[in-house]
């Protein structure tokens, strides 16, 4: 698997991605070894507690919400970390799920995640993909993006009711068509997401709205791509960096040799990736100040 990152220079000329071969390196979490986990950390209690047993501990809610065209619900769903500390004010992931599915796909991918690190709420897509309305996809048409603009804040609002939230630590992250959906969102709304993960979703079109607020305060976006995928094509990276240079934003690429995003790896990345640049960076100071990240001596 191969990383990385732009802009590079300290004058801000971005160098093109493809031109760093650097390899990633693990990230050892510090700030708060209670409440963080790391990546290839046994999903176990102390007493020995599997997998299952720590899902059942989660306090999932489902908070009903409506699509305007034929009235049909789709869920949003919120996983609730285990060993919630109320006094502890948590990350929160705003998750966006993949093309003809719904908001439950949140409970199969968070545990690849962490199920300690994060409060996490998802949302149904904005568009039904089966007559039953039980499976969803994302539509970029200028009143479905509005719709979705207004989900999400509903959404974070609701689940910042329940929980201990911090404000600046808010990730939208996706897979796929939700991936770009996530980075779509994230890119209207900069005062809310603090970074964006796209797992196999490419970057949205030219109908970016914010310019300005987004040049002067770059957002940090994680792309995790699998490059034996099929919708994988070189040409297409490219234009997405193109795309992301004109609103300056800061892009960790990560490419693995995979046909399939779901890799459990992946996810596991993505989480060392938030902790260490969310987390980590968001307690003062420059909002994207950072030090480089070495290779681990493990």
């Amino acid at each position: 698997m191969k990383r990385f990152s732009y802009p590079q220079s300290s004058q801000g000329n971005a160098s093109h991605p493809f031109d760093d071969g650097g390899e990633i390196a693990s990230f050892d979490p510090g700030n708060d070894p209670a409440h963080w986990q790391s990546a290839g950390e046994e999903l176990a209690s102390p007493s020995g507690e599997s997998i299952d047993d720590l899902l059942a501990q989660h306090q999932p809610f489902t908070s009903p919400t409506w699509i305007d065209a034929g009235d049909r619900p789709r869920g949003q769903h919120a996983l609730c970390p285990v060993h919630y500390t109320p006094s502890y004010a948590y990350p929160l992931v705003v998750y966006f799920h993949s093309a003809n599915s719904n908001a439950s796909e949140l409970l199969q991918v968070m545990p690849h995640v962490s199920l300690r690190n994060y409060v996490a709420v998802s949302l149904g897509g904005n568009r039904a993909s089966d007559q039953s309305g039980h499976r969803f996809d994302w539509s970029h048409g200028d009143a479905a993006i509005g719709r979705t603009v207004d989900d999400t804040v509903e959404a974070i609002a609701d689940v910042r009711t329940r929980y201990n939230i911090h404000e600046d630590r808010m990730v939208f992250a996706g897979v796929r068509d939700g991936g770009t959906m996530a980075l779509r969102m994230a890119l209207e709304l900069p005062d809310t997401a603090a970074a964006c993960v796209s797992i196999g979703g490419r970057m949205p079109d030219a109908r970016i709205r914010n310019w300005k607020a987004l040049q002067a305060s770059p957002m940090r976006m994680l792309w995790q791509w699998g490059t034996d995928n099929p919708k994988y094509h070189d040409a297409d990276l490219r234009e997405d960096c193109r795309r992301a240079r004109r609103i300056n934003a800061r892009v960790d690429l990560r490419l693995y040799t995979v046909d399939d995003e779901s890799d459990r790896s992946i996810y596991a990345d993505a989480n060392d990736w938030i902790m260490k640049t969310v987390v980590s960076n968001s307690t003062g100071g420059d909002r994207w100040a950072s030090t480089p990240v070495s290779c681990s001596k493990n």
